[in-house]
């Protein structure tokens, strides 16, 4: 404590009211705080325009690539073309019909992933005999082509949404409940003993501590599982189906209508961006604290 705050202080007890040392106290914290937004805004900026020139970039290149070597429309069609083709895509009733369908199975598959995955892999983490029992099937598993299974999951669940929300699930299992089986088997040890040095023990100890500890896994796990749903209901409508933007990309390769398919593409890359960004943005909310949710707490001490 410096000798200027003990006599300030000292002012304040002969005074009988308290000095005033918030001009002192807060200019550096101001300070801190002013460079600290610059850097935020700068950083914001950076995060949207580096993207945003990178796809300006790949769509020039695209394009002049297009105009030296004379490529023809069929093989790789011209970014305006695609660009029409998306929008009318956008703008008619039987796309927005497919799009649909392929996203409905998307998200009841991710979210039947979710739920299997999340209690699996609590399961496993919380007894030992469920983990050998249950972990060496579920590796094993991945071994298997996706597009090997999908037509027994036709065979078995018939033609329609539940056999594409069976195979979206399917793809979109194995992140969600390898992150679950991580977060939760790489808890601090010291953070159990301190729940238990305050009493912490069974249902609470994991659910005040083993639990949000884990979060950051979880949702690492959910965010790689939900961009796998979509090629999980683009796997089954390939193999059988009469709707959905896979069955779009079939037909549209059939009649060699490359600018329909290119468009397609986008429409699910765009899909891609938004549902994982759904999924940082419930992050956010549930663990605020976690570095990876973009916040930094910065301590600056005087």
């Amino acid at each position: 404590m410096s000798s200027s705050l003990i006599s300030s202080r000292e002012e304040a007890d002969a005074d009988g009211e308290p000095a005033d040392l918030s001009p002192a106290v807060t200019r550096g914290d101001l300070e801190a705080d002013k460079r600290q937004r610059a850097l935020q805004r700068r950083s914001r900026l950076l995060g949207f325009g580096i993207p945003v020139l990178s796809l300006a970039a790949v769509v020039i290149a695209w394009d002049i690539a297009i105009r030296i070597f004379d490529i023809a429309p069929f093989i790789l069609p011209p970014p305006v073309e695609v660009w029409d083709e998306l929008i009318a895509q956008l703008q008619d009733e039987q796309y927005r019909h497919h799009t649909y369908a392929t996203m409905k199975a998307v998200v009841i598959g991710f979210l039947v992933a979710t739920v299997s995955g999340v209690l699996l892999g609590v399961a496993m983490a919380t007894w030992r005999g469920a983990y050998r029992v249950l972990y060496p099937p579920i590796i094993a598993s991945q071994g298997v082509p996706k597009t090997a299974v999908a037509p027994l999951f036709l065979l078995w669940f018939g033609f329609g949404m539940t056999s594409k929300v069976m195979i979206a699930s399917l793809i979109a299992f194995f992140p969600v409940v390898v992150g679950t089986l991580h977060g939760l088997q790489s808890v601090s040890p010291d953070l159990l003993r301190l729940g238990r040095s305050v009493g912490l023990s069974g249902t609470r100890l994991f659910l005040k501590i083993r639990l949000p500890a884990a979060l950051p896994e979880v949702f690492t796990g959910l965010k790689v599982g939900i961009t796998l749903s979509i090629v999980g209901a683009i796997v089954a409508e390939f193999v059988a189906a009469n709707e959905g933007l896979g069955y779009m990309l079939i037909i549209s390769m059939a009649q060699m209508r490359t600018q329909v398919v290119m468009a397609t593409l986008c429409i699910l890359a765009l899909a891609g961006v938004i549902l994982y960004g759904i999924i940082e943005v419930l992050e956010r909310v549930a663990i605020p604290w976690h570095v990876a949710s973009g916040r930094k707490h910065i301590v600056v001490s005087s």
